[in-house]
């Protein structure tokens, strides 16, 4: 675990302060995430928000902060937190572990993790901090990649294979020395299992056991999808969000 949050600290996060922009930007999803955030939070009288795995924070905290909400940004990494300090004035973003939050109890109005989910090595121990640091009444998203659904498994499968196993490390080589010959393609030579998908089931429990009311579950293709709250919806679905009332 340790050297997975090395990795995040100086491998990843060098890669994600140029990704964010130039090879993701600002998509639809995003959109939809920061209009489901700004309805929530006006929803349940939030301002102060907190959030996870900020990276430079773009384009979701920037956006946010110019809807006059109150920003607080935590990320493992120092060279994302400076990035987002330079890009977002109005944000305070402080260095700190997802999983070991140093904010108090019952600190924040509302708490949300996206696009990060799958990087935290234990990603229930965040939702228990984000749940921890709001008050009362307040509010938490985050979203996660669904282990269930088939493709998912599979990529998730493929990145096991390719990082642990011998003949899948070799073809994980061959596949960057492929890569830096042709000049496409980023590499991804450390061997090291960066990404875990989520068991929507057990959050959905998790929640549940927090003692989170009002659970509201997503899903996204064009557009968000309100699937309720029957886990048989929503098993299939390869991004699942999650909205609950604290």
């Amino acid at each position: 675990m340790k050297s997975r949050k090395k990795y995040m600290k100086e491998k990843y996060s060098n890669y994600w302060i140029g990704a964010r922009d130039s090879v993701y930007g600002f998509m639809p999803y995003d959109h939809s995430l920061i209009a489901l955030i700004e309805r929530t939070a006006i929803k349940h009288q939030c301002h102060q928000l907190l959030e996870v795995a900020i990276g430079t924070g773009k384009p979701i905290a920037d956006e946010l902060s110019k809807k006059e909400f109150m920003i607080t940004g935590v990320d493992i990494a120092e060279i994302l937190v400076d990035e987002c300090r330079r890009l977002n004035p109005l944000v305070v973003c402080d260095v700190g572990d997802a999983e070991n939050l140093t904010y108090p109890d019952n600190h924040f109005d509302f708490a949300y993790c996206l696009h990060s989910s799958w990087l935290i090595p234990d990603f229930h121990k965040a939702i228990a901090e984000m749940v921890r640091t709001v008050k009362s009444k307040g509010g938490i998203i985050f979203d996660i990649q669904n282990r269930n659904n088939v493709q998912i498994a599979s990529i998730y499968q493929q990145h096991i294979y390719e990082n642990s196993n011998f003949f899948g490390m070799i073809y994980k080589t061959v596949k960057n020395i492929a890569k830096f010959i042709l000049q496409r393609g980023t590499q991804d030579w450390p061997f090291i299992i960066s990404q875990t998908p989520s068991d929507p089931i057990a959050v959905f429990k998790q929640l549940g056991e927090l003692g989170v009311m009002d659970i509201e579950i997503y899903s996204w293709k064009d557009s968000l999808l309100d699937l309720g709250s029957e886990i048989s919806k929503f098993i299939d679905h390869d991004r699942i969000v999650f909205v609950g009332r604290i």
